[in-house]
């Protein structure tokens, strides 16, 4: 059996936000919508239909960086991966599943779009995924595995410099990670492409997704690999139920 390790971050205590400008005017970001202008570019230049979506992670994400129209690399992958995952741009309720999806897509699977809040499909998908990531031997691990402390970082740019750099110590090359904000409040997903971290909200189509203007100078964030032959469950088990619902 295949065996792939998911890395599972904890982000405890936010309320909203992140900065997606180019440039700011001051020390610190503070939460503005995806610029329409980007979300215009992506979809004229790089998304020009769901043929797209099938094409394989590393292939969207060669063409993003070799966009030098796209200054915000992380936001421009983040739009065109929101337009093939949550293309009905349902605000809220199933970002695990679409962190999840991401996920699967770098490792390879088909980029689909993520299955509805409240309907049955996404209630077997929430059944298993939150039973997994929420149980006890989890919230254990967590608790024993700090990693980083924002220790006065106040700053959503400073803090996620300090997220990418502690990330990169745990995770290799092409790894995948999901990103748990406020104890999944909120979820989207990193990638280790070698060189930096990439955060990939696709529910959102935003990067680095933090649900706070500032940052709490007690925040913490804990991360830990688990081996994840759940992948397989999930794909021999799991998805052909949600298939065959209704």
């Amino acid at each position: 059996m295949k065996k792939y390790f998911l890395f599972f971050i904890l982000i405890t205590h936010y309320s909203f936000g992140i900065n997606l400008d180019k440039k700011s005017n001051s020390s610190c970001e503070t939460y503005k919508p995806i610029p329409k202008d980007i979300i215009k570019y992506i979809k004229d230049n790089v998304f020009r239909g769901y043929d797209d979506c099938k094409k394989p992670f590393l292939e969207k994400l060669k063409t993003i960086k070799e966009d030098k129209m796209i200054v915000d690399k992380d936001l421009g992958l983040s739009v065109w991966l929101n337009l093939c995952v949550n293309p009905k741009k349902i605000p809220d309720g199933h970002c695990a599943k679409c962190a999840f999806n991401t996920y699967l897509h770098i490792k390879g699977k088909t980029l689909k779009e993520a299955e509805e809040p409240g309907s049955l499909k996404f209630k077997i998908f929430g059944d298993w995924f939150y039973k997994k990531m929420g149980n006890e031997r989890t919230i254990s691990l967590l608790a024993k595995n700090r990693v980083v402390e924002a220790d006065g970082e106040h700053c959503i740019k400073g803090f996620r410099n300090k997220v990418a750099f502690q990330l990169i110590k745990y995770s290799k090359k092409d790894d995948a990670m999901l990103v748990s904000v406020g104890a999944g409040t909120h979820w989207f997903t990193a990638y280790n492409d070698g060189e930096r971290i990439w955060f990939l909200d696709s529910q959102t189509g935003q990067g680095f997704n933090v649900y706070g203007d500032t940052i709490d100078p007690d925040e913490i964030i804990e991360a830990f690999p688990i081996n994840v032959e759940d992948i397989d469950y999930y794909n021999k088990i799991i998805y052909p139920e949600i298939k065959k619902s209704k």
